[in-house]
């Protein structure tokens, strides 16, 4: 890289580069291929089209932009320390312990980065949430929001199924503010794209319903500009195909070990003795360039979008406002549920109308399910989604789970709140989705019910075992199981009110004959469902419906002058962050003859029991289920309350 100063484009582009090879070649880690090939790209989307400011990083109007191809962060750090986002300092920091430029994106960790990326083919579903978002409020207020979202991919992108799973729903939705442009440099990993995927791009993404452009010579900026401006006027979606070269410039070049692999000691030192000047040097003429034509120029369409906002009417500010706090919602407003409910509601039913609530509360609220809305419980209002009805609220996903919850995602980072809904021993599908939110801290609601073996007659693939620890696992995740509607509503407040972490509830298929009355306990994620009627024996730790049964045991104990507590587990976490007097209270330590119940694998119950004291039980999964009736299943595996009893009486 030679430094052309007649060309000014070519100058930055340059800059951008040899700052990446420097940020990879300090912190001897990082993806240096991609940073190379689609560096020209990111220059032009920052210094022409996209409208975001570093005055405000969360202006509800600026543009998007995913990174779906998250290792070559190192790329968008260099752009946005142009753009007077982030410092020097943190890109010669990039992927070191404590910096804000980690070795991916991660929202809410550096400003400019609107969502957190890496596993491949996410950021392009996430950046179809965002343009989901977008269309639905600029339907709603055209005078507040009319922006664009951009996504960048490569070549592991387009082959993972959530990015095609995505884009075929994004066609079908006809979001023509939607701009994926597509890093096409043959190169991957393992070697060259052509051994894995062959594919008529053209033909392909023009029957998914997209607009496609292809760019011959993705480093020719001209080029790059021309098709950016044709594509911002399309009417369909647009699917950008840009031909370039992995790891240009370097002994790299057209290489897979470009990929993530360092350059030869020396190498970028040389380098940048040919570029000139010293170790992570910008050339003065093209910080003034990224101050006119990224921060100024974005500076402007902030400030007059802000004058406009400001002179519009206070009820009309009001209400857009509205859409983005939920803390409105009036819990108290939400069904109620009594014993005389038990003939009517199912847990399921019970749901649907909890969620209709909120929905009708707040219009911010807004998804749906993998084909599955009818039988989960799971819709939205204001009718089916579509191009013709962009403000419906009910999402038709189709039968595409990974997709369908970083969509969710994307709609929730953007400021809204989205709900995405399937059967439980799907959620393995959905799993890494709910791991990324938990990560980027957004609060998306995930819905699952179908929740254990007693799904029945559908068998083994429909009945979780290890999906609740699965989730109960995951970091930062709020994990619900509520025993019934009343549990139910206690868990949808507290998924509500928590706007810094994901929250998943899971409910049951089947209906049974349970209704407990609300009490406060119930908001500290334990509380004791059922008292001991005597003395103290010992504990029965349940959650969901293996509470009712649970009761039912207790009921036959007492029987035989055994007095037993029924404790439910709505939320492990939520519990375990509880002072210990309270912890006391449900769970006295005195009392070490305790009983787990629970229909799967239950290993986040074990930490409730006392194994040095040998004083304790656990009746659970360690086994697939079996098709079969729903009471026969039961009983075939010993979930009845007759073995309860026989099980608690084992304990000595």
């Amino acid at each position: 890289m030679i430094k052309d100063f007649n060309n000014i484009e070519q100058l930055c582009v340059d800059n951008i580069r040899m700052v990446c090879l420097e940020a990879i070649d300090r912190a001897q880690s990082g993806h240096l291929g991609a940073a190379m090939s689609g560096a020209p790209m990111i220059h032009t989307l920052f210094t022409k089209y996209i409208n975001a400011t570093c005055k405000n990083p969360n202006w509800i109007n600026r543009d998007r932009f995913v990174l779906s191809t998250g290792h070559a962060s190192s790329m968008l750090y260099a752009v946005l320390y142009l753009s007077n986002y982030i410092k020097k300092e943190d890109v010669i920091n990039f992927r070191q312990l404590g910096s804000i430029t980690s070795g991916h994106p991660e929202r809410g960790t550096c400003p400019g980065v609107d969502a957190s990326t890496g596993p491949l083919g996410q950021g392009v579903a996430t950046a179809v949430g965002m343009a989901i978002s977008e269309r639905f409020m600029h339907n709603l207020f055209p005078e507040f929001i009319d922006h664009y979202t951009y996504c960048m991919c490569g070549d592991g992108d387009i082959e993972e199924g959530a990015c095609q799973e995505a884009l075929s729903l994004a066609g079908l939705q006809n979001l023509n503010k939607l701009i994926i442009i597509y890093d096409s440099n043959d190169i991957q990993l393992d070697g060259k794209v052509d051994k894995v995927l062959r594919e008529d791009n053209k033909k392909k993404y023009e029957a998914m319903g997209f607009n496609y452009y292809l760019i011959k010579d993705g480093f020719n900026l001209e080029e790059v500009n021309k098709v950016l401006k044709k594509a911002r006027k399309s009417d369909k979606p647009v699917f950008i195909e840009t031909k370039t070269i992995i790891g240009y410039g370097t002994s790299g070049e057209a290489s897979n070990k470009s990929h993530g692999s360092m350059l030869p000691k020396g190498e970028v030192a040389e380098i940048r003795k040919e570029f000139g000047g010293n170790e992570f040097d910008i050339d003065k003429e093209v910080y003034e360039y990224y101050e006119k034509n990224s921060v100024t120029r974005s500076r402007k369409a902030y400030n007059k979008w802000l004058r406009k906002y400001k002179s519009a009417s206070e009820d009309r500010i009001k209400e857009f406002e509205s859409y983005f706090d939920s803390s409105k919602i009036d819990y108290s407003l939400l069904p109620s549920f009594d014993e005389e409910d038990k003939k009517n509601y199912s847990l399921r039913k019970a749901c649907t109308a909890i969620l209709y609530n909120l929905q009708d509360q707040y219009k911010g609220l807004m998804g749906g399910s993998a084909d599955l809305g009818s039988s989960v419980g799971t819709l939205g209002r204001d009718g089916d989604m579509s191009k013709e009805n962009p403000t419906g609220r009910n999402i038709l996903f189709g039968v595409r789970e990974h997709a369908m919850g970083c969509i969710a995602n994307g709609i929730t980072a953007y400021g809204l709140r989205a709900f995405a809904s399937s059967f439980f021993a799907f959620s393995d599908y959905m799993k890494d989705t709910i791991r990324i939110a938990s990560i980027a801290n957004i609060p998306t609601l995930f819905i699952f019910s179908h929740d254990s073996i007693a799904v029945g007659e559908d068998g083994p693939t429909h009945q979780p075992i290890e999906q609740l620890t699965a989730v109960r696992s995951i970091p930062n995740v709020m994990t619900f199981r509520p025993a019934d509607a009343n549990e139910a509503k206690v868990s949808y407040e507290i998924a509500m009110k928590t706007l810094d972490k994901p929250s998943v509830i899971v409910i049951s298929r089947q209906n049974y004959d349970y209704v407990s009355p609300v009490v406060s306990d119930m908001y500290r994620g334990a509380y004791i469902a059922s008292i001991e009627k005597g003395d103290l024996d010992g504990i029965i730790i349940a959650s969901g419906s293996e509470v009712p049964i649970s009761i039912k045991a207790q009921k036959l104990l007492e029987e035989r002058g055994i007095y037993v507590r029924v404790v439910s587990m709505i939320c492990n976490r939520l519990f375990d962050i509880q002072n210990e007097e309270y912890k006391e209270k449900i769970l006295p330590n005195f009392m070490k003859k305790r009983m787990i119940v629970e229909m799967g694998d239950a290993i986040h119950m074990y930490k409730y029991l006392d194994n040095i004291s040998g004083k304790s039980k656990v009746l659970n999964m360690t086994t697939f289920g079996t098709s079969g009736k729903l009471k026969d299943v039961l009983k075939h595996y010993g979930f009845y309350p007759e073995n309860i009893v026989d099980e608690y009486l084992k304990i000595k």
